[in-house]
């Protein structure tokens, strides 16, 4: 399991669930923006503000 030695089981409760996602949906965000600033042109000018 990818989050096999990242967590216990003891951690997966509804509050440390929740936490987790949102720390996943950040680093996709981020990832997504750098991705968009590397592919340039319109793709840079129009998504980059939107995820800013």
């Amino acid at each position: 399991s990818f989050f096999q030695d990242c967590i216990s089981e003891n951690d997966l409760d509804e509050v440390n669930i929740e936490i987790l996602r949102n720390k996943l949906y950040k680093a996709y965000l981020e990832s997504f923006y750098s991705f968009c600033k590397e592919q340039g042109g319109q793709t840079e000018e129009v998504m980059c503000p939107i995820l800013q």
